[in-house]
C-alpha cells in the first residue's frame, strides 16, 4: 500500500501542473457551493429575524370615517363579535381596545356611601325635561385596556409624527403630553376592574372640581343604555348605578376635543356595565408574521370579519401597516430567491466542470499510458492507478476546502456536504473513467504521438 502511495506521489510530482489544477478545481468548487448555501441559510435566518421583531399592525375601522349609527355618535361602531373574531385567531395577539359611552352622570355618593336622592341635581341635570334634552350635561366615559398605549396616543410626539392631526385643543392651547396623576396609595397597577368592588376610575381635573370630587372619594357611576329599540320607554328611573373609587386624575391633554373631561376606565368595567350593548371604538391589533405559515390566508380571514355584516354598526375594513417589515424584508427576499435559484444550477455546473476537467486531465496522460503499455503493463492497472491517483488529487481538494472553510469560521452545512461531495466525486470518477478508457484502447505507437 506504502508502495503505491509513494508510487502515486512521484507520478503527481512528476506532472504538478494537472496535480494543481485538479487539487484546486475540486477545493474551490467545494468552497463555492458551501459559501452559496451559507448565504442562503444566513438570508433565511436574517428574514425570520426580522419577522420576528417587527410587528404588523392592523386595526379594524369604520369604512368612512363620517360613518354614524344612532346612540353611537362617539365612535362606538366596532362590535362585540369582531372583537373576539379577532382575538380568536392564532395569529394575532396584543389587542388594544377602546369603548366609550356618552350616557353617564359621575356624582359623590352620600355619607353612608349611598346614592344620593338629589344625583340629578348634583350635576345640574333638570329632571322634568326630557333624558335628551340633557345631554350636553353628561359625562363621557371612556374605557380603556391599557393606559400606557392611551397615554402614548395622546403625546405631542404621536402628534408629531401623524400628518394632518391638529397641533392644538379645543381651546387654542398646543398639544401636550397627557399626563395621569394618581392618588395617594395608588398607580398604574391599581387601574384593574375586579367583581363585587367599585371600579377605579381617573377623572379629569375639571371634573374634579366642579363636582367636588378628591383623590380617593368614591363616587357613583350612573349610564343608561340607550338603543333604537329601549329608546322610547326609558325614563331616570331605568338608569343603573355602579360604585367607583377616583384613583387619580388626568391634566386633559386628549387629543380628541370629545374626550378631553372623559372619566377613564377598565375596559372589562365598561364590558361588565353594558353587556351585549357593548361598542369599541378603537381596535388595534398585532399579526404575528413569524408563526404565520399562510399569512395570505390570515389577511384573508381578517378582511372576511372586518367586512362582515355583523362586525360593526357600520361598514368597516381592516388597515393593515406593514410598510416597515416590507421594507426590511422585502430585498432580502428577492437576494434569497435568487440564491435560492442559483444554487441548484452552480451545484450542477460544478459537477459538470468536475466531469470535464476529469477527461481533459486524463487525456494529458497518454504518453505516459502509452510507454506502460510499451513495457507491458496491461491495460486495466494502468486504468487503475490513473484512477487512484486522480481521486486521491480530488479527495484531498475537497479536504481542504472544507478545512479552510473551517479556518475562517465559515462552517458548512452537514446535509449538504456530503450529497455535493458524493456528486462530485461521482462526476470526476466519471470523466476519469472515460478519459482513462480513451488512452487506453489506443494504440501506443498512435499515444506516443501525443505530445504531453
Amino acid at each position: 500500500m506504502k508502495r503505491v502511495l509513494r508510487e502515486m506521489l512521484l507520478r503527481s510530482l512528476r506532472a504538478p501542473l494537472k496535480a494543481i489544477i485538479s487539487f484546486i478545481a475540486a477545493m474551490l468548487t467545494i468552497i463555492a457551493i458551501s459559501q452559496m448555501r451559507i448565504s442562503i441559510i444566513r438570508t433565511q435566518i436574517e428574514i425570520q429575524r426580522l419577522y420576528n421583531t417587527i410587528p404588523v399592525h392592523a386595526s379594524i375601522k369604520p369604512r368612512s370615517s363620517i360613518d354614524s349609527a344612532p346612540f353611537h355618535d362617539i365612535g362606538n361602531l366596532i362590535r362585540a363579535w369582531a372583537v373576539h373574531g379577532i382575538l380568536d385567531i392564532e395569529n394575532t395577539y396584543d389587542a388594544y381596545l377602546e369603548s366609550g359611552h356618552s350616557w353617564a352622570i359621575i356624582t359623590p355618593c352620600a355619607a353612608d356611601r349611598s346614592l344620593p336622592e338629589d344625583w340629578l341635581a348634583l350635576a345640574g341635570v333638570n329632571r322634568d325635561t326630557g333624558i335628551i334634552d340633557n345631554t350636553y350635561l353628561y359625562d363621557t366615559l371612556l374605557a380603556v385596556s391599557d393606559t400606557d398605549i392611551y397615554i402614548s396616543r395622546n403625546s405631542k410626539s404621536f402628534v408629531d409624527e401623524i400628518p394632518g392631526i391638529s397641533r392644538y385643543l379645543s381651546d387654542g392651547s398646543l398639544v401636550e403630553d397627557l399626563v395621569i396623576t394618581y392618588a395617594p396609595g395608588y398607580g398604574e397597577s391599581s387601574f384593574m376592574y375586579a367583581d363585587n368592588k367599585p371600579i377605579p376610575v381617573i377623572v379629569s381635573e375639571k371634573t374634579m372640581e366642579e363636582r367636588g370630587i378628591s383623590y380617593g372619594d368614591t363616587v357613583f357611576i350612573s349610564y343608561a343604555i340607550l338603543t333604537s329599540e329601549n329608546f322610547s320607554i326609558i325614563s331616570w328611573e331605568s338608569w343603573q348605578h355602579r360604585l367607583a373609587t377616583v384613583i387619580g386624575s388626568h391634566n386633559r391633554n386628549i387629543i380628541n376635543n370629545h374626550m378631553r373631561d372623559a372619566t377613564l376606565l377598565p375596559l372589562a368595567a365598561m364590558e361588565n356595565m353594558l353587556y351585549n350593548e357593548i361598542g369599541y371604538m378603537t381596535l388595534d391589533f398585532l399579526i404575528q408574521s413569524a408563526d404565520d405559515n399562510d399569512p395570505a390566508a390570515t389577511r384573508d380571514t381578517l378582511i372576511g370579519i372586518a367586512e362582515d355584516t355583523r362586525a360593526g354598526w357600520v361598514a368597516l375594513s381592516l388597515s393593515v401597516r406593514d410598510e416597515e417589515l416590507k421594507a426590511a424584508v422585502g430585498s432580502l427576499e428577492k437576494t434569497l430567491a435568487l440564491l435560492e435559484f442559483l444554487y441548484p444550477i452552480t451545484f450542477i455546473t460544478a459537477v459538470v466542470i468536475g466531469f470535464g476537467i476529469a477527461i481533459l486531465l486524463m487525456n494529458q496522460y497518454a504518453l505516459n499510458a502509452a510507454i506502460m503499455r510499451v513495457l507491458g503493463l496491461p491495460g486495466y492497472k494502468i486504468v487503475l492507478i490513473y484512477l487512484a491517483e486522480f481521486m486521491l488529487i480530488n479527495i484531498l481538494g475537497i479536504i481542504a476546502g472544507i478545512t479552510v472553510l473551517q479556518i475562517f469560521r465559515q462552517g458548512f452545512i452537514y446535509r449538504d456536504i456530503p450529497v455535493f461531495t458524493g456528486a462530485y466525486l461521482m462526476a470526476v470518477l466519471a470523466g476519469s473513467v472515460i478519459g482513462a478508457w480513451l488512452i487506453t484502447h489506443r494504440s501506443p505507437l498512435e499515444l506516443l504521438q501525443v505530445r504531453e
